[in-house]
């Protein structure tokens, strides 16, 4: 890839484009390299995943893979202190 032109006609320099499949024609998903898959979630929780007694937490937790060859899932979870969510709440972000 060289560059990527916008719906407004501007050109933007660039070596990859990273895009969902369906954006690619047929011809454009022959050419493609192999398909990586990367599973992300946001969720928002009434109680945090690792409970303690701060009303101020933010955890960072990797779950291990559940057999060789498979990925682990990483979560970072902010609480309402960080402003990411209401108070009470929890906020958790996941990605395989």
């Amino acid at each position: 890839c060289k560059a990527v032109i916008d719906s407004r006609g501007q050109r933007i320099s660039c070596s990859h484009v990273v895009v969902e499949n369906s954006y690619l024609d047929a011809d454009r998903k022959k050419m493609a390299t192999p398909p990586r898959y990367l599973s992300r979630a946001i969720l928002i929780t009434d109680s945090s995943v690792l409970p303690s007694d701060s009303d101020q937490q933010i955890s960072m937790v990797t779950v291990p893979p559940p057999a060789a060859g498979c990925p682990a899932v990483k979560m970072v979870e902010l609480c309402s202190s960080s402003m990411t969510c209401i108070p009470g709440t929890c906020e958790l972000t996941c990605s395989l």
